[in-house]
């Protein structure tokens, strides 16, 4: 689907190598292209903030089609947690105002509406970084508290068993700003998300045309 995006996107799609670059350290090493938001945001405006990368499927996975991702090579401390919620706010808002002046018939209707349906957020981090530890940040441990990790070791340990955490108090946006939000590493990010869009992708290249 990255080829019949805005022009404005589209002129900027990257290698995950290159876009899931933090700290100078690529979390995904891979050449599969999604579009570079950080370079779409320069465009439109330099002083705002942004997510990383942005990528849509026509295959729904989840019941998603878009995707923002965003890479943390480090500990997020407080501070970054903060620019976490102003890089989605700001995404939202760059992202919603291109697909409307370039009548991307998409989403162009009802860009919010959209994201909350068809929409999900991935924050790609660090394993040797685990956001459980002792760089917890108060984001993740309130986040953490209203997902039910936070009800005594035996309950804390059964809930793990059966649902994955989100980190870094994003859970917030789940239903409010995208359909579905997920905080993995670079591992599960890889087995969840991106072989199934490269395997999806092969399989439209190698089909017949009709």
């Amino acid at each position: 689907m990255i080829d019949v995006l805005p022009k404005v996107l589209y002129k900027h799609h990257s290698p995950l190598s290159e876009v899931s670059k933090d700290e100078d350290v690529s979390l995904i090493d891979d050449n599969f292209e999604v579009v570079d938001f950080d370079k779409v945001k320069d465009d439109y405006r330099r002083s705002l903030n942004s997510n990383d990368g942005l990528y849509f499927t026509w295959k729904s996975y989840e019941g998603c089609n878009l995707y923002f991702i965003e890479f943390k090579n480090g500990y997020v401390n407080s501070k970054e947690n903060k620019e976490l919620f102003d890089k989605i706010y700001d995404s939202v808002n760059i992202l919603s105002d291109i697909v409307c002046r370039e009548n991307f018939e998409v989403m162009q209707k009802n860009p919010i509406e959209y994201l909350k349906t068809k929409g999900c957020y991935i924050l790609v981090y660090n394993p040797k970084n685990e956001p459980e530890g002792e760089h917890m940040t108060e984001e993740t441990k309130k986040g953490l508290r209203r997902q039910g990790f936070f009800r005594g070791f035996a309950a804390y340990a059964g809930r793990l068993a059966k649902s994955e955490p989100i980190y870094f108090g994003l859970d917030i946006f789940r239903g409010y700003l995208f359909r579905n939000v997920h905080t993995y590493t670079a591992e599960q990010f890889t087995e969840k998300f991106l072989e199934r869009w490269k395997s999806y992708k092969t399989q439209k290249s190698s089909s017949p045309a009709t």
